[in-house]
């Protein structure tokens, strides 16, 4: 029989605890702690009435509690833990859990029946069976919670509008890119693209519109870019390209060529019809700097040099013909 867990174990909640700095809201319910606390070290009940109240908490628990015998197969499973893992009682009883050693707190995957998968979160210890010991696991369901740690992270690193990656992932991502170039003596170009006449969108035609083009636009620039490309949007009509293992001037100039030619046709947003430009500075590393920072300064500063020579066009923060 296949064990009930999956093999592998995810992470300790105690070390997601201390990543996010914030303590695990799940928590097994303080009366079972005390009551499996006695259980454990004397190895029977106070008496007829502590066994039925310790039963019925058991028993109506929300948080699964199983019991498994020496050789990891399940002794005791409650209602909980039926519904956790997707099987009635019965069919849980016999089956091997394959609980991790050690008593610390878990995050562990299930895999239900008909395929889904919950995560939970397991405190799992010793405890005496008779002249025997077993090991006691309570678990929680803690797949929301997960998931919406997951969209909080997302939200934290991508712009919620284009899905691309945001300031603070572009600074992050830019960083290790550097590092990479200095050590394997590698050039590395940052793109700062900024569209022309946006604004006169916006305040024309509302910023429902504005967000679609922004959406359109994201989606023609990352076509036109390599997989391995960084594209982010820092905000409002700016982007940033970072490109790495370029071999001269000529390569970024005609990735700017190919991002500018991108946005000229056409935008059909319901029944408007759009004509856009964009301008595009260019910063080389080494030659521009070697921080992250400073080269996405740079090259705004020279988008701002394109816009300056008419707009639709590229400018590197030097004439390369210099």
């Amino acid at each position: 029989m296949s064990e009930i867990l999956t093999p592998a174990i995810k992470k300790t909640m105690q070390n997601v605890s201390q990543k996010n700095n914030t303590p695990s809201p799940h928590r097994p319910h303080p009366l079972c702690n005390r009551r499996l606390a006695a259980f454990r070290h004397s190895g029977h009940g106070d008496g007829p009435e502590e066994d039925q109240l310790f039963e019925i908490i058991v028993r109506h628990s929300s948080d699964a509690i199983v019991v498994t015998d020496d050789q990891g197969l399940v002794r005791y499973a409650n209602p909980a833990a039926a519904k956790l893992f997707g099987r009635r009682v019965e069919k849980l009883l016999g089956r091997p859990l394959g609980l991790p050693t050690g008593g610390e707190r878990n995050e562990v995957d299930i895999i239900r029946p008909e395929g889904d998968l919950v995560v939970a979160e397991m405190l799992t210890s010793r405890i005496p069976w008779g002249k025997k010991q077993a090991r006691l696991a309570m678990l929680r369901d803690i797949t929301e919670w997960r998931e919406t740690l997951s969209r909080l992270d997302h939200l934290a690193h991508f712009d919620p509008l284009t899905e691309l990656p945001n300031r603070s992932e572009l600074q992050r991502q830019l960083r290790k890119a550097l590092s990479r170039a200095s050590r394997r003596n590698a050039q590395v170009a940052v793109l700062f693209l900024d569209l022309d006449g946006f604004k006169v969108v916006n305040d024309t035609l509302g910023h429902t519109t504005g967000d679609l083009l922004l959406r359109e636009v994201a989606v023609r620039l990352n076509a036109s870019v390599r997989a391995g490309d960084l594209l982010a949007r820092i905000g409002g009509d700016e982007f940033v390209l970072v490109l790495e293992n370029i071999t001269c001037t000529n390569d970024a100039a005609h990735v700017a060529e190919k991002l500018i030619k991108a946005l000229e046709a056409p935008f059909q947003l319901d029944d408007t019809t759009l004509h856009l430009s964009a301008s595009v500075g260019i910063a080389l590393c080494p030659q521009d700097g070697v921080h992250a920072g400073r080269l996405v300064q740079t090259a705004d500063h020279a988008m701002y040099r394109a816009k300056a020579a008419g707009r639709g066009t590229y400018a590197f923060s030097w004439d390369p013909h210099d």
